[in-house]
């Protein structure tokens, strides 16, 4: 073999690499976003890839895949290019699964639904990508090259291809342009294509829509701004516990919509804004204020543990933390007692902290009463002095750290009506509080 076949032998390989390592990125992002998912939906979609690429490659140690890539070794580049072209072929198999499987665009994906959509939607491009480094190993043993190159040249273009694809998402340039589509599902009626950018946690569009910021990621719409309800009964929520608090952290899961509630019913406080996904805030602000955004509101830049473990201790009056769902990595990390500590360090000794609870329905169901078993318990181990439910907005847990200092119902209504706030009626804070369920909810998790 002369050295020009020698070397284009070697780049087929590397460019199959690249193309399997970007493809399998750009789809796996196309996948999060077409069904929501979080990492059941990742596992699910790697664990259907390596499945057809492991049957691509039994199929090659069969005697007809034996003739097969016999054939194919003479030409590698023809699989790679079939690869390239069945990437399409994936695409348009994710985008019209839901659809094809008869799921409504506003229902969750099931569990043994999104588990067969993937085993169809990874079938056609993994098949033959299984095929490809056999029949590169038949051409390299033909002419005496260990076939331990074809890995290590496919390992090379896979880096590469990786490493092209970050790098379009750092410079904040989309690696899929069409997924804007995504955009006009959500919003049938609009005319304008909507801004977006790129951060580690996925891609996120933002526009207005009749008056209305929206910010729209793969989880679906991440961002209502104004939106004067449960941000606003969030906000009220936690001054009824502080009225004449100075700095606020809101952390999480927590909107952006609730922070400008707080400014709105307290145009002195200081508030610090720390999603999970630091450039998200960042950018998010960013772009809300070129729209014509008026807010003091700071994002934290930092993830959120970071910016906790950096922070003085006591630097907070108040601590709002709205937890990522417990199905999440995330999510389960952070109701134990080591990161409910990390907050309670930061928090000022006649501060209040609020863990979100994720409880919206009025039964509390055996599965949900365990996860809120699980969140509390995690609270009080680092939190054990003094406690209350608010069973209002989403739910709360609110801990302090002096016994007595987390109020229910009635002091909490009489402490926010001295701040004389016409945004939020200071007669409607009770029910945040709901005493009926608050009793439901003690007596079902004692504490």
């Amino acid at each position: 073999m002369n050295f020009r076949t020698n070397a284009f032998m070697y780049f087929s390989v590397a460019v199959f690499g690249a193309v399997a390592m970007a493809a399998q990125t750009v789809l796996l992002r196309r996948f999060l976003w077409r069904f929501e998912s979080a990492e059941t939906g990742v596992a699910l979609f790697l664990a259907c890839w390596l499945f057809w690429s492991g049957m691509g490659a039994a199929v090659a140690a069969t005697p007809f895949g034996r003739r097969l890539t016999g054939v194919l070794s003479r030409c590698v580049w023809v699989p790679v290019a079939a690869c390239a072209g069945l990437y399409f072929v994936q695409y348009a198999l994710v985008e019209n699964l839901r659809g094809w499987l008869g799921i409504p665009e506003y229902q969750t994906f099931p569990l043994a639904h999104l588990a067969l959509g993937c085993l169809l939607a990874n079938a056609p491009f993994c098949l033959v990508a299984g095929l490809v480094i056999p029949s590169a190993c038949r051409r390299f043993e033909k002419f005496g090259i260990p076939v331990s190159r074809a890995f290590a040249w496919e390992a090379l273009g896979a880096a590469a291809g990786g490493l092209g694809v970050t790098a379009l998402i750092a410079c904040g340039l989309p690696p899929d342009p069409r997924d804007v589509t995504e955009w006009f599902r959500y919003f049938p009626q609009a005319v304008e294509r909507p801004g977006r950018f790129e951060t580690g946690g996925g891609t996120t569009f933002f526009g207005s829509q009749g008056g209305t910021f929206y910010a729209l990621s793969s989880g679906g719409v991440s961002e209502i701004i104004p939106e004067a309800d449960r941000s606003m009964e969030i906000a009220a929520l936690a001054l009824s516990q502080r009225p004449y608090a100075k700095d606020v952290l809101l952390v999480g899961q927590a909107p952006l919509a609730a922070g400008l509630a707080l400014e709105a019913l307290r145009p002195d406080l200081a508030i610090v804004w720390c999603p999970c996904d630091a450039p998200y805030g960042v950018k998010l602000l960013g772009v809300a204020r070129a729209g014509g955004l008026q807010t003091n509101v700071r994002a934290a830049g930092q993830p959120p543990r970071q910016f906790l473990d950096n922070q003085a201790e006591a630097s907070f009056d108040a601590v709002l933390v709205a937890l990522p769902r417990a199905t999440s990595l995330e999510g389960a990390g952070w109701r134990g007692p080591e990161f409910a500590a990390r907050v309670r360090r930061v928090t000022r000794r006649t501060g209040v902290a609020l863990f979100g609870l994720d409880c919206e329905g009025a039964a509390l169901t055996p599965e949900r009463g365990a996860l809120l078993d699980v969140t509390v318990s995690g609270v009080r181990q680092a939190w054990p002095e003094s406690g209350a439910f608010a069973p209002g907005a989403g739910g709360w847990w609110i801990a302090a750290q002096v016994t007595g200092l987390a109020y229910g119902a009635e002091p909490a209504a009489t402490r926010f009506a001295l701040l004389k706030r016409e945004q939020f009626p200071s007669g409607a804070v009770a029910r945040l509080y709901d005493p009926v369920r608050a009793r439901q909810w003690a007596q079902l998790l004692p504490v």
